[in-house]
């Protein structure tokens, strides 16, 4: 899984075709998301390829939600580690948009992690300005209309 600059602390949801996806923090001078594609369960990997979501080099992480949206947090410019974004796609990962910025004051927010429980609550918890870590939880249905 190389390509084009550095890549780094996958992220892999399972397509509805059995297919397995990888998205990738860069450290690429273009600063974008790559992904990798697998078909054989994680045997080969295709070459990683940019995505339209930007990555300032810092952590990503995304999850498949019950009715199978994939959702991705991360900091979605090229310098620094604010706003948080959260992205959804409904097409299991070949076109992303962002649906809101969790955190938008200065500061750095950072090394995510997202994930939805059995009840259906999202999850995301990240580093909050570097001192503490924060837990928000929201539903699907407030992301389906978040922004």
């Amino acid at each position: 899984m190389q390509g084009s600059g550095p890549v780094i602390q996958p992220t892999i949801a399972e397509r509805s075709d059995g297919s397995l996806l990888a998205l990738l923090r860069s450290g690429a001078p273009d600063h974008r998301v790559r992904q990798s594609v697998s078909d054989d369960a994680g045997r080969t990997w295709s070459e990683c390829e940019p995505i339209d979501l930007m990555n300032p080099d810092s952590g990503i992480d995304m999850t498949r939600l019950r009715h199978g949206e994939l959702v991705l947090l991360l900091n979605n410019v090229e310098q620094g580690r604010t706003p948080l974004h959260l992205a959804l796609s409904m097409d299991e990962g070949r076109s992303w948009d962002i649906v809101t910025e969790l955190e938008v004051d200065p500061g750095e927010y950072s090394y995510p992690s997202i994930i939805q429980d059995s009840t259906g609550l999202v999850h995301c918890v990240y580093t909050y300005r570097r001192t503490h870590i924060k837990h928000v939880c929201f539903t699907e249905d407030w992301l389906a209309t978040a922004g």
